[in-house]
C-alpha cells in the first residue's frame, strides 16, 4: 500500500483531509507562497507518518497537535485564548477531535501554554493537576500523562503538541521519550517549512 492510499484510508483520512484543507486555505491566502501544494501534501504525509509511527511503537496512545490563537495578532497572557486541535493519531478508544475546535482556555491551561513558551516542553501527570479544563480533557480521554512539546510559533499563533498514555498503560519508559523527542524535531522542522 502507498503512502498515499495509507493516507486516504478510513477515519484517518477524515482528520487529515480536515487539516490538510486548513493548511492548504493557508496556502492559497498566503502572501508567502513558497511552498507548493505537492510539497506541503508532502510534509503533512510525513508529519502524519512520523506521529503514527510514536503510537505504534511507544506506550503513547494519542498524539495531538494543536493550534492556540486569539483570533488575531500575536497571542498574548490577558486576551482570551482559543486552542484547535489540528491533527491526531489516537487509539480507537479517543475521541475525535473535532470537539477541540476554537475552545476557549481557562487560567489554566494559559499557564501551561506560557510554560511550554518558556521551557519547549511540560510533563503532567494528570492526577498530580489542580481542577482544570486541561485536567477535565484528559480524565475525559483517560488520560495519565500527557508530554507537551512546543513546535513552531507564527506572528499569531502557537503550535504545539500533546503526546499521551492511557490509565491502564504503564508510564511511558525511558526509550519513548527518546522517540518522542526526535519526532517532535522532525514535525517542529516540516511544520517550519509549512507555515511561515
Amino acid at each position: 500500500m502507498t503512502t498515499l492510499e495509507l493516507f486516504l484510508t478510513g477515519g484517518v483520512a477524515v482528520s487529515l483531509a480536515a487539516t490538510l484543507g486548513k493548511y492548504l486555505e493557508y496556502l492559497w491566502t498566503s502572501k508567502d507562497k513558497q511552498v507548493s501544494i505537492q510539497e506541503t501534501i508532502k510534509y503533512m504525509t510525513d508529519i502524519y507518518n512520523t506521529m503514527h509511527e510514536v503510537v505504534s511503537k511507544t506506550q503513547a496512545r494519542r498524539f495531538m497537535i494543536f493550534k492556540a490563537e486569539n483570533g488575531g495578532g500575536i497571542p498574548r497572557l490577558g486576551s482570551p485564548l482559543f486552542v484547535s486541535a489540528v491533527m491526531a493519531v489516537l487509539d480507537p478508544s479517543f475521541h475525535s477531535i473535532e470537539k477541540y475546535q476554537r475552545l476557549r482556555v481557562d487560567a489554566d491551561y494559559t499557564k501551561m501554554l506560557s510554560d511550554l513558551l518558556l521551557n519547549s516542553y511540560v510533563r503532567y501527570k494528570v492526577s498530580d493537576m489542580p481542577r482544570s479544563l486541561l485536567r477535565s480533557i484528559y480524565e475525559e480521554a483517560d488520560v495519565q500523562e500527557s508530554n507537551l512539546y512546543l513546535l513552531h510559533t507564527t506572528t499569531d499563533a502557537i503550535y504545539y503538541c500533546s503526546i499521551a498514555a492511557h490509565t491502564d498503560s504503564v508510564c511511558c519508559k525511558d526509550e519513548d521519550y527518546l522517540q518522542m523527542q526526535i519526532a517532535v524535531s522532525k514535525i517542529s522542522d516540516l511544520l517550519s517549512k509549512v507555515i511561515k
